[in-house]
């Protein structure tokens, strides 16, 4: 018995070694080492089969769009803006490069190759976001038309907690699940309208990146709620203009509150870029 199990013992790590030698080998022969998987850089990222890209000093369509067809057009657009749409980040996220890419506005036309996914796309609205294969193509774009060069970086920084209060949420289920996510505090001078908070087919992540935006620091998400909502929060009375006071007021009636934290945020930071050539 004992010299049974002392010969399987055995043949196990023979096999053992036998595999590793192998592995070893095969790796030889057809070259595939770790040092070489390294030196051949991460994979190709998908790219548009045509795109024009052309200096708008004039004005026009201000945004990304996208239509059937996986065909995007992104008007007005400064480089910064366009890397918010091609890594899915905020402005805020965004540090360092020449002032330009913030200045300078561009219009932008794609269309993906015939054999892509995204042909066969068929986005309910012109502002239905890109999807994940859309925004390599234009990280590719960037890459090779502005020669974008670029890092990640976290670093400690202050943000916003948005939590829930003792009060209900008050926010009630969507009436268009299929609706484009929307979400806006009014604050424009004049008007019934001012400091009113509305929001359709709003996740709660949703709702901290656009509260991000408008606060211009990080809003992170802590309420624990799921799923999309509708709401429409009246102005406060008297009408509040104040961004910040319209904001806390909005979310006080939602049954939400921000608190003032510290935490990691993570940045890209453009190293280098370059003014395309108009085509």
């Amino acid at each position: 018995m004992i010299g049974d199990r002392q010969r399987t013992r055995r043949n196990r790590i023979l096999f053992v070694r036998f595999f590793l030698v192998f592995v070893l080998l095969f790796g030889a022969v057809v070259g595939v080492t770790p040092a070489q998987q390294a030196a051949s850089g991460p994979p190709k990222l998908p790219e548009f089969e045509v795109a024009t890209v052309k200096p708008n000093a004039k004005g026009g369509m201000m945004g990304l769009y996208t239509y059937p067809g996986g065909r995007i057009f992104c008007g007005l657009c400064s480089l910064q803006l366009m890397i918010v749409y091609a890594f899915d980040v905020r402005e805020l996220q965004i540090v360092g490069g020449p002032n330009w890419t913030n200045n300078e506005r561009y219009d932008v036309a794609a269309l993906p190759p015939e054999n892509s996914p995204a042909r066969n796309l068929k986005p309910g609205s012109v502002s239905t976001p890109p999807n994940s294969e859309q925004r390599l193509m234009l990280q590719s774009l960037l890459m090779d038309r502005f020669g974008l060069k670029y890092h990640w970086e976290t670093r400690e920084g202050p943000v916003y907690w948005m939590v829930r209060t003792r009060r209900k949420f008050a926010a009630t289920p969507p009436k268009d699940k299929d609706a484009v996510p929307f979400m806006t505090v009014a604050t424009y001078h004049g008007g019934v309208g001012d400091g009113e908070m509305m929001g359709e087919n709003t996740t709660m992540s949703y709702m901290a990146r656009r509260l991000s935006d408008l606060l211009k620091l990080p809003v992170v998400d802590k309420t624990g709620i799921e799923g999309s909502f509708d709401f429409d929060v009246p102005a406060p009375e008297p009408a509040n203009v104040d961004l910040m006071d319209a904001t806390l007021e909005g979310l006080k009636q939602l049954g939400l509150k921000l608190t003032a934290a510290k935490g990691p945020v993570e940045y890209i930071v453009v190293d280098s870029a370059s003014k395309p050539t108009e085509n």
